[in-house]
């Protein structure tokens, strides 16, 4: 499979995920709302690096599990198709191991949703060798192999 089939791929399972009611705890704080407003504004095909780009101010850390699901393409997307100093790949990797199985979004996932994740990240350890050598990814890498593994065995 390519970039291409691998989104389509992702696209199709997590398409049950609708648009959640609330996509943080935006009554917490001024950043959950804010966050929220800007989740509310895009969509898993509009949302852009822009909005997601910046490890400092990134809405993904805030979400709700649904949420969560429901933006999971678009993170593949951004993981897939940028690249050089714009790469959204680490952020990516940190998403789909922080916690560990212990995460909040995890257990939500369907066996499905376990599978097409781990095969997201098979696929970028074989096919983006340059980009995660680049950016020192290696372990973060092999990190989330391991426990996307152990995740779909257990779904």
């Amino acid at each position: 499979m390519n970039a291409t089939d691998i989104q389509a791929h992702v696209k199709e399972v997590f398409a049950n995920n609708a648009a959640p009611e609330n996509y943080t705890d935006r009554n917490h704080c001024e950043e959950c709302a804010e966050h929220d407003e800007t989740l509310r504004t895009f969509t898993p095909e509009t949302i852009g690096i822009e909005q997601l780009g910046n490890p400092g101010w990134d809405p993904i850390c805030f979400v709700l599990p649904e949420a969560f699901k429901y933006y999971f393409p678009a993170l593949v997307r951004l993981a897939l198709e940028t690249k050089g100093s714009n790469s959204y790949l680490d952020q990516f990797l940190f998403h789909v191991t922080y916690e560990g199985e212990n995460s909040r979004f995890f257990k939500y996932f369907t066996r499905a949703e376990r599978e097409a994740t781990l095969e997201v990240l098979r696929y970028i350890r074989s096919n983006m060798k340059s980009l995660v050598k680049e950016r020192s990814l290696e372990s973060e890498l092999d990190e989330a192999i391991k426990l996307w593994s152990r995740l779909a065995k257990s779904a």
